[in-house]
């Protein structure tokens, strides 16, 4: 058992372990495993629904459905002259396939962390938002927030529309300190 729907890996619902590696099924061309054996696990950390299944339910748990980030999908090429630009990156370019979420090592930890795919949609929320910025920033500084990150990388490195969480991640560990100093600098 798997999901399925896009096979061009525009949903992500075909992620899973390959080899060992959270890659998306439809795109990960078994001849270039250079291997006679393919693996095949569900991602590491989600709970099994059946076989590759899993519930990608806490990819969103800390997602706040108020954000921007959530947004219906747009109509083909509605978007054509942004994508043209050089180094325009949205984070909406995440597809929810979860393979962040699998691969980084602080989601099994014993503290609860919000995840890559939280924190990179609340930055991204945060530079569209700025009059949210003090509470997405206070949430983001928070137990679970980006102080729990170990800077792995492995969210970056698996994500396969190249969102980069851990980039996202760095940019409000900055954004948390300044807010820090700035209210020390205030009291």
């Amino acid at each position: 058992m798997y999901r399925h729907s896009c096979h061009h890996s525009s949903c992500g619902t075909c992620a899973c372990m390959i080899n060992g590696s959270e890659r998306l099924a439809c795109m990960t061309n078994i001849w270039e495993l250079k291997t006679p054996v393919v693996t095949l696990e569900p991602l590491h950390g989600f709970p099994v629904i059946g076989d590759l299944a899993v519930n990608p339910e806490m990819l969103f748990q800390d997602i706040d459905t108020t954000w921007s980030y959530l947004r219906p999908s747009e109509p083909p090429n509605a978007d054509a002259e942004n994508e043209q630009r050089s180094g325009f990156t949205r984070f909406e370019n995440c597809i929810e396939c979860g393979a962040c979420l699998s691969v980084c090592p602080v989601t099994e930890a014993p503290e609860p962390f919000m995840g890559p795919a939280a924190l990179a949609a609340l930055h991204r929320e945060m530079l569209k938002s700025l009059r949210q910025r003090y509470d997405l920033l206070t949430l983001a500084g928070g137990k679970r927030g980006e102080r729990q990150c170990q800077r792995a990388l492995g969210c970056s490195r698996v994500c396969p529309t190249e969102v980069y969480p851990a980039r996202h991640i760095a940019d409000l560990r900055r954004a948390v300190e300044v807010g820090r100093k700035d209210k020390e600098n205030a009291d």
